[in-house]
């Protein structure tokens, strides 16, 4: 059944990489149209509710390749514990300059009680999206309600992505002249654990070459970023050596 008007509206869109809570003042109270949608859930609600979006400072992607760095948390507010009910709060994004976002698990949230929701945004460059730095701005609600919050992302053209325990991509071909990006997105105590509640220990992380002097990283944790610009022709094999079992690594290829 199509929502009237009054339902809350998440709408992703832009306006030109340890996570960053960008936290918001909550809005007056939100009352939704009378009917209820499939499933149950009363959209007839007074559910004042709070939003912050859990992002890094900025946010890594390449051209063809996608990332879930950000997580939006809508969280019911104090004021909301006396409600009994459900809230539907359906989702909906953008695409802005080649950058697609869409949400995971599922596009919409349900409040009720006083337990608070959790939604990956999930960011898609075409192969032709443009280099450069953008700003995502995330609004919740709809009218005067609305809870307006904002990440920014970049686009760079070789990224290495630290995640589950690895790199990835394990083998990346750059030309003489080429920087590559490093972004870890494994934190200490694991990878979205306020989104999966199931966490397994990936990080810390670096970046360590065998035969590249001056090419290797600081310890890196919670989103931190390393580059490095590859003068030399060559395969530079790298691995961590803070992982334990120094099954870690990555090649790099530089062609002229």
């Amino acid at each position: 059944m199509a929502l009237a008007a009054g339902v809350v509206l998440l709408v992703l869109f832009t306006a030109a990489v340890g996570y960053y809570i960008v936290n918001l003042t909550p809005p007056p109270p939100i009352t939704s149209s009378t009917e209820t949608p499939a499933g149950g859930y009363s959209t007839a609600l007074l559910f004042p509710f709070n939003m912050s979006v859990n992002a890094p400072p900025e946010v890594l992607l390449a051209p063809g390749r996608f990332t879930e760095a950000v997580i939006i948390k809508i969280s019911p507010s104090p004021s909301a514990s006396s409600v009994k009910s459900a809230e539907l709060i359906p989702l909906n994004a953008t695409a802005v300059d080649g950058i697609a976002a869409t949400f995971s698990p599922t596009p919409s949230v349900v409040l009720g009680g006083n337990n608070p929701d959790y939604v990956n945004v999930v960011l898609q460059a075409s192969p032709s999206t443009p280099l450069g730095n953008y700003t995502f701005q995330v609004q919740a609600g709809s009218g005067s309600a609305a809870q307006i919050g904002s990440f920014n992302v970049r686009v760079v053209q070789y990224l290495v992505l630290e995640i589950e325990g690895a790199f990835q991509p394990v083998d990346l071909s750059v030309p003489q002249g080429g920087t590559v990006y490093w972004m870890d997105l494994d934190s200490v105590t694991g990878t979205n654990c306020a989104v999966c509640q199931s966490c397994i220990e990936y990080g810390p992380h670096n970046v360590t070459f065998l035969s590249l002097k001056g090419a290797n990283s600081p310890q890196m944790v919670d989103d931190s970023v390393y580059n490095f610009t590859f003068t030399n022709n060559g395969i530079f094999f790298y691995y961590s050596s803070l992982n334990k079992a120094y099954s870690m690594n990555g090649t790099i290829t530089v062609t002229g």
